[in-house]
């Protein structure tokens, strides 16, 4: 079993973690799982597919997955520069990543688009054709067209799975923050996961903010409670679930 733990930053969920290990009967993973949440990561990337689809959405989406994957298992690479999900995360990380992408159904072209390698670029890379003397020089450049978002959803699933089979019977912990924004979602990637959904009082989490100097939430007061009050509008519209305990 995996256990979410979700908050909107410094709310609290961390105590819940300490509570739960305190049992002895979880582990918690070093690092949060980048790629699910983040932007360009799996679940952006099938809300992408299923619900706003077309030929040029879909090549941007997994180009810009497929680089996130490969960022979190490379040394000191940004934009995560401090994520080895190859060492915190599993062992077999990059060749779980490896097969994933390979299991999803693409057909590929060589093309021009614009946004990927527009007239300009075109011209650019024509020019430097004629500087270099490259008789075979490529102006176009590879365009993937997924068009199948519930074979990407399904090998999604199994690239997770593949990353927590060396766990085996030991139940986890995730630390997800945000991840209670979309909690259904993200609960479709496990196999058997439920959510913990940590709200704590917005006056507390501001002098937290302020004391520990923290840059993803805003310090200007008038501005943190905009901030704030938009992460909870839009937390209170989702549906209720079994498997999300608020």
């Amino acid at each position: 079993m995996q256990v979410v733990m979700s908050g909107f930053g410094y709310s609290g969920s961390s105590a819940f973690n300490d509570l739960l290990l305190e049992t002895g009967c979880f582990i918690e993973l070093e690092d949060e799982l980048r790629f699910l949440v983040d932007p360009d990561g799996l679940v952006q990337t099938h809300e992408i597919l299923k619900h706003c689809w077309n030929p040029f959405t879909a090549d941007i989406a997994f180009k810009r997955l497929s680089a996130l994957l490969k960022t979190l298992g490379k040394h000191k690479s940004v934009p995560y520069y401090n994520q080895r999900h190859d060492q915190t995360v599993s062992p077999n990380y990059n060749q779980a990543v490896d097969k994933f992408l390979s299991k999803i159904d693409i057909t590929s072209f060589e093309g021009m688009w614009l946004g990927i390698n527009d007239a300009f670029e075109y011209q650019r890379r024509k020019l430097s054709q004629w500087s270099l003397g490259l008789v075979n020089f490529k102006h176009n450049k590879p365009i993937r067209i997924i068009d199948n978002a519930r074979n990407f959803w399904t090998e999604a699933k199994v690239f997770v799975q593949d990353l927590f089979s060396v766990y085996q019977d030991k139940h986890l912990i995730l630390d997800e923050g945000f991840a209670s924004l979309s909690p259904s979602s993200f609960l479709e990637l496990l196999e058997d996961g439920k959510m913990i959904a940590s709200t704590r009082d917005p006056r507390d989490v501001y002098v937290e903010v302020l004391r520990k100097g923290v840059k993803f939430i805003p310090q200007n007061p008038k501005t943190f409670v905009k901030w704030y009050k938009g992460l909870r509008e839009w937390h209170s519209q989702l549906a209720p679930s079994s498997k999300v305990l608020t």
